[in-house]
């Protein structure tokens, strides 16, 4: 989640490019991972066949034969693409910290659908636990209350610091502006020519310069 916020942040990365790029390279790696787990010999108690630890091919012909299991590999495709676009925007506007608070939240609203369509029993432990969670969720964002004992800081402690980091997300965003807009230092690779983009171009709107200079 730090490195998603330095990268949607810092560099000014929109949230549903790099919503992409995990795509891309979450699929590359595992389609690599895939195949050698599909040679790999399976492991008693954790495969009921030895033939294969990942049987793939299997996988797929199950799927193509199964339309609800079809259905539920692209619904669970879609809610996921989903769910990491908006937690992305989260930790853009506002902080990965917020996100993570949000994120363990929303097992609550899984836990109370699983009640009501009777996926789970209900036990006392769970709610335990989410109340310690909601208290915990509570102290952080200073809701209801403060604990004896506990050092909070100053309103105007805390203003000074929101102010110190908007400006440092501030000059972060000029510094990625002109780096976008000096297009003839991004063009030009010192002989006259066309520059080639970096490992890191890929990752930011700078890419934009090398495609309309060779359009040009």
């Amino acid at each position: 989640m730090v490195v998603e916020e330095k990268l949607v942040s810092g560099r000014g990365i929109p949230a549903l490019q790099a919503v992409g790029w995990e795509g891309v390279w979450g699929f590359s790696v595992l389609s690599c991972v895939l195949i050698g787990m599909y040679y790999a010999p399976g492991v008693l108690g954790f495969t009921a066949e030895l033939n294969h630890f990942e049987d793939t091919p299997d996988a797929i012909a199950q799927i193509g034969n199964s339309g609800p299991l079809a259905a539920a590999c692209v619904g669970n495709i879609l809610s996921i693409a989903f769910f990491n676009f908006f937690g992305l925007s989260v930790t853009k506007h506002m902080s990965a910290t917020h996100r993570m608070i949000l994120d363990s939240l929303r097992t609550i609203v899984i836990w109370a659908v699983s009640l009501l369509v009777g996926w789970q029993s209900f036990n006392y432990l769970q709610l335990v636990g989410f109340f310690f969670l909601l208290t915990g969720t509570c102290v952080y964002n200073e809701i209801g209350g403060q604990i004896p004992g506990i050092y909070y800081p100053s309103k105007e402690v805390i203003q000074e610091e929101n102010e110190r980091l908007k400006n440092k997300q501030k000059q972060r965003r000029m510094s990625a502006e002109i780096s976008t807009t000096s297009g003839i230092d991004l063009l030009m690779d010192g002989t006259g020519g066309v520059a080639s983009p970096k490992a890191d171009d890929w990752f930011s709107p700078k890419l934009t310069h090398y495609t309309q200079g060779r359009a040009m």
